[in-house]
């Protein structure tokens, strides 16, 4: 791991910073408060952590680092970063909830929620859409994605939900291939339903971590694996119904 004590200034530029436990959060509080300068440049953050002090680690870093344009937390976290005085989070763009359940009641109620929701453009739902998504809430969200299974039941649903969202272009649906059978030719038929949609079967290996990293980084990200993954079964389904015509 590199230290970050031994990185100048002057070569922050669009850092990107996963935080993940409480020694990573201190560590870290412990180096902006010697290198005040730093906290601009962290572009994009990865952060989370359980229990009191975690947490409080969590506000301070949230708190200092106010040019974030993606952030990977939990409701809670951003709960809390919505909830303060001021809100400084004004160029947060793309956001990742890391999380089992995603409590928009207690989001909803934070006095910055509506604010910094209008801003978003990219939404990630580690868990599946639920009803309670405030889709009034995201007027410029042009990409979401979620969990579920590509079954044309549960899919039409989840369509119906986001019919509200006026600027939405791209929805991503994962699943994984360890859970679920291999996509077969049904999988790419759930396609029809919406040109916007794609179905993202995750590899074993496959990380939620991993497909941010990448796409922060200008890489492979999720929404690029989504796009080929759609590609590559209307090619796919093309060719079967191909087959079955000779």
């Amino acid at each position: 791991m590199v230290q970050l004590q031994s990185l100048p200034v002057e070569l922050w530029v669009e850092t990107l910073m996963v935080l993940e436990d409480s020694r990573q959060l201190d560590s870290f509080k412990h180096f902006l408060l010697n290198c005040p300068e730093a906290k601009k440049h962290v572009r994009y953050l990865w952060i989370m952590g359980e229990g009191h002090t975690s947490w409080r680690l969590v506000d301070d870093i949230l708190a200092s680092c106010t040019n974030i344009v993606s952030l990977a937390c939990t409701s809670r976290t951003l709960t809390r970063l919505c909830a303060s005085p001021s809100f400084a989070h004004v160029r947060c763009t793309e956001l990742n909830l890391i999380e089992t359940s995603h409590l928009w009641l207690d989001i909803l109620e934070s006095p910055h929620a509506l604010q910094f929701c209008a801003q978003l453009t990219k939404l990630r739902l580690r868990e599946g859409l639920t009803p309670e998504l405030p889709k009034h809430c995201f007027p410029r969200l042009t990409h979401i994605a979620f969990s579920s299974r590509p079954i044309q039941e549960f899919l039409r649903r989840h369509l119906d939900t986001l019919k509200p969202l006026p600027a939405l272009q791209h929805i991503v649906v994962t699943t994984f291939w360890w859970r679920e059978a291999v996509p077969d030719i049904s999988v790419s038929e759930v396609l029809e339903l919406d040109h916007r949609l794609a179905v993202l079967h995750c590899r074993e290996k496959w990380s939620e971590l991993g497909a941010w990293t990448q796409g922060v980084c200008g890489g492979f990200g999720l929404w690029e694996q989504a796009k080929l993954e759609r590609r590559s079964m209307k090619v796919f389904s093309g060719a079967f119904r191909a087959l079955q015509k000779g």
